[in-house]
């Protein structure tokens, strides 16, 4: 008797064993649980996907540079006005959701109000993270000569801050203590702390073939003293190997210990390696003797427009893995009119490299249309939506830019992630979900 109830009792605890095995190894199928994971810093890439990509429309057509807000409901960026030159505005994400009118509001407009002078162009506009003050490039009527490349380089514009309620503008001319004249600056990113700002600084030199001109990173620190002053000293300017016709700064790591820029530091006057295959750098720049860290080391493909995650460990970019473009490689002349890039994801330590994207495939629901290439892009904080420009191509090969809103997915998923189309140039990908 005892030996039967031994049996039952093993029997049961068998049958529940068993069950809760088969419990847990359907719960890591992946058509099981696309939520498996919450965070985008703690997952590997392999398992991040695009879920959901919204075009904004009308509002983000001609957006070339864009911040968040630190609660993530606004977007400071730059537009392109009737006059084919760009102010800076705001954007609120909660009007625009509500379907509100004036989901946007101008900034460089208040200039003139505050009688700083006519601002012919203003671009690459960058809140402080405290939200408290902002910094953008204008071209002011002293120095007009707007280039309407704006993707190319500003030339001509000054560094320009403004208070959150854009009641006190401050024009900021940095002393890089050489002989060279500054000529331009743009992309202005302020720390973590908001003491710092690094800049890309543009340098007249008559001898120089350079496609983009000379250009150079400095770094300086910012003071504000009560809303009624704003200064900037200990600047100095970054010295790296290799040319300087190409190099651009995007911003800080969430402990300020580094930042990242692109570069082709591999390129010099024997070498044949163009301007246009840029790599992804970071740097400790606080640190005397570092040298930047290549997180990635393609010479030959374009890799521009790095992002990093609002916890640090992940960064987003602008790669041309993957597509053949040997007309880039004629001095850069006609990059325009034949680059083809991805956005792409990777680790902070450059390991991990992961495509998010297809925008260039026909086959794709995420289809445009047409060639086009990826532009800046950033993480809201704390979200899984990230923003991006894109840049499609249109008739003559003249580029529009347009900003969306993507939403990524973290878990196991067999299937790429679905377009949300909401203009014309996303026909192609409306006829394909008819299809289907």
């Amino acid at each position: 008797m005892s030996l039967v109830k031994q049996y039952n009792f093993e029997s049961k605890y068998m049958h529940f064993l068993w069950y809760f095995l088969f419990v847990m190894i359907v719960m890591q199928m992946p058509f099981c649980n696309v939520n498996a994971f919450d965070s985008i810093d703690d997952q590997s890439n392999g398992h991040i996907f695009v879920k959901s990509i919204r075009r904004l429309g009308d509002v983000g057509y001609g957006v070339t540079n864009f911040c968040w807000s630190a609660d993530g409901k606004q977007i400071l960026l730059d537009k392109k006005n009737s006059s084919q030159s760009y102010d800076v505005m705001i954007l609120d994400l909660e009007k625009l959701t509500a379907k509100c009118k004036d989901v946007l509001s101008p900034v460089s407009e208040k200039w003139d109000v505050m009688r700083m002078g006519e601002i012919y162009s203003s671009n690459s506009p960058v809140w402080r993270p405290d939200n408290k003050y902002l910094a953008f490039c204008g071209e002011l009527g002293s120095n007009w000569g707007y280039h309407s490349n704006s993707i190319a380089f500003w030339e001509d514009c000054e560094l320009c801050l403004a208070d959150a309620k854009l009641e006190r503008f401050w024009v900021i001319k940095p002393d890089y203590h050489n002989d060279k004249k500054c000529t331009g600056i743009t992309m202005p990113f302020f720390s973590p702390d908001g003491k710092w700002l690094v800049w890309t600084a543009f340098f007249n030199d008559p001898y120089s073939d350079y496609f983009f001109g000379n250009r150079r990173l400095a770094v300086g620190n910012i003071h504000f003293y009560k809303k009624e002053k704003a200064c900037l000293d200990s600047v100095r300017l970054l010295n790296f190997p290799g040319e300087n016709d190409f190099i651009e700064f995007y911003g800080f790591s969430p402990d300020a210990n580094l930042f990242y820029f692109s570069a082709n530091l591999k390129r010099n006057k024997t070498s044949d390696f163009p301007w246009t295959g840029m790599d992804i750098f970071s740097l400790e720049y606080q640190k005397q003797g570092s040298e930047p860290i290549p997180l990635t080391d393609s010479p030959e493909v374009w890799d521009r427009y790095a992002c990093v995650s609002s916890g640090g460990k992940k960064i987003l970019w602008s790669s041309g893995k993957g597509f053949l473009q040997p007309m880039l490689t004629n001095k850069g002349v006609s990059w325009r009119k034949y680059l083809r890039t991805e956005l792409w994801i990777m680790n902070s330590d450059g390991t991990d490299k992961k495509c998010l994207t297809e925008f260039n495939n026909s086959k794709s629901k995420e289809y445009l249309g047409g060639r086009c290439f990826v532009g800046r892009s950033a993480f809201a904080p704390n979200s899984k939506k990230i923003a991006v420009v894109v840049y499609t191509e249109g008739p003559k090969f003249k580029l529009e830019s347009n900003l969306y809103i993507l939403e990524l997915e973290t878990g196991y998923l067999p299937y790429r992630g679905v377009v949300i189309p909401t203009s014309d140039v996303h026909k192609v990908a409306e006829k394909e979900q008819k299809k289907d």
